[in-house]
């Protein structure tokens, strides 16, 4: 197996919409009727998990998840309405699944504290299964999809408290069920530490968007628990992508015979490129609860199994293919070349965007077409329109052949033939997602060929940030991959020699691209410089970071004397959460009158979006209240808001 950068929209939908959107918290529920292991809280708060070997845990579950992408690297936004499902502005997917969920210890591997449990997972009994994309069917008919999911087993490998640590298949396993797997068990992401239980305590989660916290709080007994969860780092998040935001709630109920007795989870997660246009909007529904506990035959475990994290999905070339023939629809390379003859002609037509998700996928599949648009990229006859929408479908394809055709593009004459367009032609690598390491070169020697030309250079670095960004995050992090470690290390120094405001803003905003976590501090410092644009460039930065560091510092920006800096800082709190020291700062600061007037609108954002109570609601947004010079539409949500 090997690791595709591509059919990447319509796969990871497909299959994370069998699944879970969002955080993929497995399937749960309340609304099962005449269980016999229906939950009877103990009044001991203590709990270990435990999967027994003669015993098979059945649950019923539902799970309802819708996810709407924009269009990668195409600038069309993603729309969370389901009335928009078939818009060609977005990719839209809806599945339903419903049935029983089975699981049974096979032993235990290893020892002392890396001691695990080993636990199958199938999937029966499915009374529902449904699975669209753009109102499409993804697996077949019904009769096939229930086929596929139930014909298979997983094998989880689970750690004293719940938590995944590895996902194992047979050989055989087709990839589709595996990757719908991998989504699966980030719902069983349920981390529950051995022992005596706090009323109180906080999880480090991963699921296979990200590393998230979840905070446990007692409920209605014992072991009942309501978990809240906020986002630590999603990994695929792109450089452009301004801080996601995520309401998750769940309700947890365990058996004190060690078992997970219900799980009932509501989420929306919500992920916005920093000019403010959303780039994906999922949201999950999902049920499981604990039907019954049955004696069942001892099994042996599995000897050839494929092991899996959470940390890169795996496509068979089949697969992979049979997802990009899907997006492409049926269109031809006749047809695109077609298609950029009246695009050169007449400008976009009314279908534009629908063309452009099959033109990606199309050029996946035909690595000769993708020589041939750079060919055409290169033609005298070829407009500035025409070129910048040839490179907008390369780089999207990402593939092999699109990245070389992107690069022959982009160092041919024709891409300087318009010195106007030239930069916005040259950012297109930084909307590969999994750049070669001849992209990430050429990215290089972008930057040194820009030397004395400002404009060109500031390009040149926000590219080569994000190229180099994306190659350390494909490699597993810094250190991994020396070239993109040395292009990190040429944008530091250029922000450390950096001798203007001006300078020091655009080389912090190429360095934001590479989204390195060891930069922190060098931002933190920024975000109290002496000039407003690099405080700006700053809060960006900060805005995608989850530390506390980088939450104390955007705190601190909202007493900032410039309205787009205070702006920003909310606009990233807000995504946080309630956090109590954000909150006093925010009350305070509206009571003096201190908000400007950049920052009502995000201000009232926060008294609506932030999940304050409605005690705290309702002093913040009388707070606000009393600057007279809020806006009437304003006033007006603000009321409504608290009055809801």
């Amino acid at each position: 197996m090997k690791r595709h950068a591509a059919p990447l929209m319509t796969f990871f939908l497909a299959a994370g919409l069998l699944a879970g959107a969002a955080a993929l918290h497995v399937v749960v529920g309340r609304g099962v009727t005449d269980s016999p292991a229906a939950v009877r809280p103990p009044e001991a708060a203590t709990f270990r998990f435990a999967f027994p070997e003669d015993r098979v845990l059945v649950y019923d579950f539902e799970h309802t998840a819708r996810q709407a992408h924009g269009l990668d690297g195409l600038g069309a936004a993603a729309a969370g309405d389901e009335a928009a499902a078939g818009s060609a502005s977005t990719l839209q997917g809806v599945a339903h699944l419903a049935g029983q969920l089975v699981l049974q210890g096979l032993g235990r591997e290893g020892e002392g504290e890396d001691e695990c449990h080993r636990v199958s997972l199938r999937l029966t009994e499915l009374s529902a299964v449904t699975a669209t994309l753009q109102g499409r069917p993804l697996l077949g008919d019904a009769e096939s999809a229930a086929a596929l999911l139930t014909g298979h087993e997983a094998h989880l490998l689970l750690g004293p408290d719940g938590a995944l640590v590895e996902l194992r298949f047979t050989r055989d396993t087709p990839s589709e069920y595996r990757h719908m797997m991998r989504h699966m068990v980030g719902a069983l992401g349920v981390s529950i530490p051995p022992g005596a239980l706090a009323a109180q305590f906080d999880r480090e989660e991963h699921t296979e968007l990200g590393r998230f916290v979840s905070t446990y709080r007692r409920a209605d007994g014992p072991l009942t628990y309501d978990r809240e969860r906020r986002i630590e780092r999603l990994r695929h998040a792109p450089g452009a992508a301004a801080a996601p935001s995520l309401q998750h709630t769940a309700r947890i109920a365990l058996d004190p015979a060690g078992y997970l007795a219900a799980l009932d989870v509501d989420e929306t997660l919500a992920v916005h490129l920093s000019t403010g246009a959303p780039l994906l909007t999922a949201s999950t529904r999902a049920r499981l609860a604990l039907r019954a506990v049955r004696e069942a035959p001892r099994r042996t475990p599995e000897a050839d199994l494929v092991a899996e994290t959470l940390d890169a999905p795996r496509f068979s070339d089949d697969a992979a293919r049979r997802a990009a023939e899907g997006q492409a629809g049926g269109l031809t390379a006749e047809a695109l070349l077609a298609a950029l003859d009246a695009f050169g002609a007449r400008g976009a037509g009314p279908d534009h965007r629908a063309f452009l998700w099959r033109a990606v996928a199309r050029l996946q599949l035909d690595p000769a077409l993708c020589a041939a648009l750079a060919g055409r990229f290169e033609a005298e006859t070829t407009g500035t329109a025409e070129r910048a929408l040839i490179a907008d479908l390369l780089a999207a394809a990402g593939t092999e052949a699109a990245q070389a055709a992107l690069r022959t593009a982009l160092t041919s004459g024709a891409a300087t033939a318009d010195p106007e367009a030239a930069p916005a032609l040259w950012q297109r690598l930084s909307l590969v997602r999994h750049p070669e390491a001849a992209t990430l070169a050429l990215a290089a020697r972008g930057l040194t060929d820009a030397a004395g030309d400002s404009l060109r250079h500031h390009t040149a670095a926000y590219t080569l940030g994000a190229v180099a960004g994306a190659r350390l995050r494909d490699a597993g992090g810094p250190g991994t991959d020396a070239a993109a470690v040395a292009a990190v290390e040429t944008l530091r120094g250029a922000l450390d020699a950096a001798a203007t405001p001006e300078d020091r803003k655009h080389a912090a905003r190429a360095l934001q691209n590479a989204r390195q976590p060891v930069d922190l501090d060098r931002f933190v410092a920024l975000a109290a410089d002496d000039d407003a644009g690099v405080r700006l460039a700053a809060v960006d930065a900060l805005a995608q970071r989850p530390e506390p560091a980088a939450t104390a510092a955007l705190v601190a920006r909202l007493d900032d004397a410039a309205g787009p800096v205070q702006a920003r800082a909310l606009d990233a709190l807000q995504a946080r959460g309630p956090h109590p020291a954000t909150v006093d700062a925010l009350l305070t600061l509206a009571r003096r009158g201190g908000l400007r007037a950049e920052a009502l609108p995000a201000a009232t954002a926060f008294v609506e979006r932030a999940g304050l109570d409605a005690e705290t609601a309702v002093l913040l947004a009388d707070a606000i209240l009393t600057n007279h010079t809020v806006p009437a539409a304003l006033r007006g949500r603000l009321r409504r808001s608290v009055e809801g």
